[in-house]
């Protein structure tokens, strides 16, 4: 996209416009101004001056960006309604991302048939392979993931970091964990039972004991912490380039 409609495209976005809808219009404008542009080289202006005349005849960014502004239906729900998008989604986002390697194993398990009666299965070795690795990402790289599309929304919009501030007091201490034993067809021999748990709860102790204990660890406290670090990082640069003076 052309950096001629860069200021548009921020207002459009403060103001709440869909990133998706924000992109069709500058992309309207666009192939709009292309089409005022050659007009006016018709004319017999150079290229200076039908740049100048086409972007004059398109209008300015103020009735540009009003005519979108105007449209409610072209604003996102996350900038409507973020009072209740930021506070009420981040638990059931994380909780489907919990669920979804769960499902995706019982599919797997149905789909190749490892059933052996109304509850156990023969498992193997790439299948306990595979589990592992589902219910390891899931247990460690759920809740990251969720803060980090969150910061991705929250950045898109250009709304206000501080609509982070819930999803983290909720995440931070959330404490999940997906756990499955299935058992090869020797250990069915010997009588043992394969077993699916998932636990979800917040922990209680305090902030030492969940940063140094089993499954809180420093690196999924950084992992949670360095998107919305990263999007202050962002804005605070983006707004010493708008303060520099022109050279």
């Amino acid at each position: 996209m052309s950096a001629r409609f860069e200021d548009l495209r921020e207002e459009l976005l403060r103001g709440g416009i869909a990133p998706r809808h924000v992109r069709r219009y500058l992309r309207e404008l666009e192939e709009h101004y292309a089409d005022l542009y050659a007009a006016q080289r018709e004319a017999g202006f150079d290229q200076s001056d039908a740049e100048i005349r086409a972007r004059a005849l398109l209008g300015e960014d103020e009735n540009l960006a009003k005519a979108m502004l105007e449209q409610r239906d072209f604003r996102a729900i996350s900038a409507r309604f973020p009072w209740l998008v930021f506070p009420l989604t981040p638990v059931p986002l994380v909780v489907l991302g919990w669920a979804l390697p769960v499902l995706l194993l019982v599919g797997i398990s149905q789909a190749y048939r490892f059933m052996t009666g109304a509850t156990a299965f023969i498992a193997p070795d790439w299948y306990r392979l595979l589990a592992g690795l589902l219910f390891g990402f899931a247990n460690f790289a759920v809740i990251p993931l969720a803060i980090l599309l969150l910061t991705v929304l929250i950045w898109r919009q250009r709304l206000s970091i501080l609509w982070l501030l819930p999803a983290l007091v909720l995440l931070l201490p959330l404490v999940g964990n997906v756990h499955g034993d299935f058992p090869t067809e020797a250990e069915i021999l010997q009588h043992k039972k394969g077993a699916l748990s998932v636990g979800i709860g917040w922990a209680t102790t305090d902030l030492l004991g969940q940063v140094t204990g089993h499954y809180w660890r420093l690196e999924r406290t950084f992992l949670i912490l360095w998107p919305p670090a990263a999007l202050l990082f962002m804005r605070w640069r983006k707004r010493l380039k708008e303060d520099a003076p022109a050279v």
